[in-house]
């Protein structure tokens, strides 16, 4: 099973399991497509009182950037796309189960 699968699959069991226990467990789901516009992450994860924040973003060729914003701390999980297109981001928010969604451009 391919490793986007995955985390898709856990993130959607960790959504099914909160339900159950009465726990609030707000996830996001955020496209960023210009990387410079990361900074806007940690005002979103506040205001909308997000506890599990995952990432779709195109994949980086900076190896040195890629890294940094791998350990971004207000992202919680990456999901990421050599070719980031609108068909993949609606295929990504009919899979996974969210509170959330921003696209930031």
């Amino acid at each position: 099973m391919d490793n986007k699968f995955k985390k898709i699959k856990y993130i959607n069991k960790q959504k099914k399991q909160s339900v159950h226990v009465d726990a609030s467990f707000n996830t996001g789901l955020i496209i960023i497509k210009n990387i410079n516009h990361i900074h806007k992450l940690e005002k979103i994860k506040v205001q909308e009182k997000l506890h599990y924040v995952i990432v779709i973003r195109q994949k980086l060729n900076d190896i040195l950037l890629e890294h940094l914003v791998k350990n971004y701390k207000f992202i919680d999980m990456h999901l990421t796309e050599e070719n980031l297109c609108d068909e993949i981001i609606i295929n990504y928010k009919k899979l996974i189960i969210h509170d959330y969604f921003k696209n930031i451009n």
